[in-house]
């Protein structure tokens, strides 16, 4: 039996459809005309290394901005540090031996150093990560350095441990405090700082401006009229997303199923409050696999981090416990390093034989499960596109990841 809407409800639906309508016309007409979405800093640094290579530019007097140090001077005024600013080197993902751990930004001052670890908007910090940094900084520098935590709010970093828990020398900042903070009289340069201090306005943080069809758009919402119905949609949006995932988790599966000649394959979301389809709570998982690997491996998309805004992917050790060793890894490490020659340097760590996140995998339009242009392709033909797009990458994984899995579970079980 269908369920039918009131008059009053059908009414609402039509406008807040025809309202949608005239907002994607005004979007085609302005972006033709403005591109008010384009920005060279995201079509040159597409990744979440941008902040850390921009930033480097900037404080490396030797760069052709043509400022010399002036950046530099400009930032450690920022983070109330007065140390004459004498042989500088700034270097990114600068390597720690002894922990494995890449820091995002290093600035070496002299005999001093300053570690810079940006997460942006929605990035996850690993266990004791901060920590690890400082110690380094510690070990290298003794008694002259700093660390700062880059964030887009400025909050304090959940790794830090307690030796460094309140230790003058962890600096907090907004990223959007340190864009605004560089001036300059260069007038060429003017037009660079402001695409900066824009680029982190609205790609780092995430704070999209309304364009005037968007307005429209809201203030329909908004109306009396319309009120209930748009309450209603928010209250369901959970719901809606929910079946969104479950959805493509169906689709995907059909696809594996269908090309590797397998009924058997199966997939669920784990992790989070509970197993409910949900990719908005850190460490929420959606799983791939054979019934011989349940309970201990899996292929899974995973969200490091709420909002869906560090979506993994990777060889997932389902319960940690199995194996009796953090250490342990699939193969003696083989079969991570065959899924890093075929896809890059990944991560291993006590929950994953190997994994990257997917705007490191070439993936970096699914890095946001939230973002407005997946949940599109989440939704159109049920989720055909996003299927068609992940699952060439899904599809070289099982094929290196399959012959190591099941010797290792037909070892276990021997």
């Amino acid at each position: 039996m269908s369920v039918g809407f009131d008059s009053g409800v059908q009414d609402s639906i039509q406008r807040l459809r025809d309202a949608l309508e005239e907002n994607q016309r005004f979007h085609q007409q302005i972006n033709r005309r403005e591109a008010p979405s384009f920005s060279a800093f995201e079509a040159f640094f597409p990744d979440e290394r941008a902040l850390s290579r921009l930033l480097a530019y900037l404080f490396d007097g030797n760069q052709g901005h043509g400022q010399g140090v002036d950046f530099l001077a400009q930032f450690l005024r920022l983070i109330d540090c007065n140390w004459p600013i004498v042989d500088c080197r700034v270097q990114t993902e600068y390597f720690i031996w002894t922990n494995g751990r890449y820091l995002d930004l290093l600035i070496v001052v002299g005999n001093h150093a300053i570690g810079i670890e940006n997460k942006a908007r929605g990035a996850a910090e690993q266990p004791g990560q901060c920590k690890d940094y400082c110690e380094e900084l510690e070990r290298r520098w003794p008694g002259n350095w700093l660390f700062v935590f880059l964030t887009p709010d400025g909050g304090k970093p959940e790794s830090l441990g307690a030796a460094y828990e309140n230790d003058c020398r962890v600096k907090l900042l907004r990223c959007d405090e340190l864009a605004e903070a560089f001036t300059t009289c260069c007038a060429p340069l003017l037009p660079f700082l402001a695409s900066f201090q824009r680029f982190v306005r609205e790609r780092i943080n995430g704070e999209l401006p309304l364009h005037p069809g968007e307005t429209t758009m809201l203030n329909e919402l908004l109306e009396e009229r319309n009120i209930d119905v748009t309450v209603e949609i928010l209250v369901r949006v959970g719901d809606v997303r929910r079946e969104l995932l479950r959805r493509f988790r169906e689709a995907m599966l059909t696809r594996v199923r269908g090309e590797f000649k397998d009924p058997t394959w199966d997939a669920e979301f784990r992790g989070g409050a509970s197993s409910a389809p949900d990719l908005n709570t850190s460490c929420s998982r959606l799983c791939f696999f054979k019934p011989a690997w349940k309970g201990l491996y899996a292929i899974s998309f995973s969200n490091q981090a709420g909002n869906a805004a560090a979506v993994g992917f990777g060889i997932f050790y389902w319960e940690r416990e199995y194996g009796k060793g953090i250490n342990r890894r699939v193969a003696d490490g083989r079969l991570a390093a065959e899924l890093a020659q075929s896809f890059g340097t990944g991560k291993s760590t006590g929950h994953w034989d190997w994994f990257q996140y997917l705007d490191r995998l070439d993936m970096r339009h699914y890095a946001n499960w939230y973002d407005e242009d997946v949940t599109r392709k989440m939704a159109q033909n049920g989720g055909a596109q996003m299927v068609n797009e992940l699952f060439p990458m899904l599809k070289r994984t099982i094929e290196i990841a399959e012959k190591y899995l099941d010797q290792e579970v037909a070892g276990d079980s021997n």
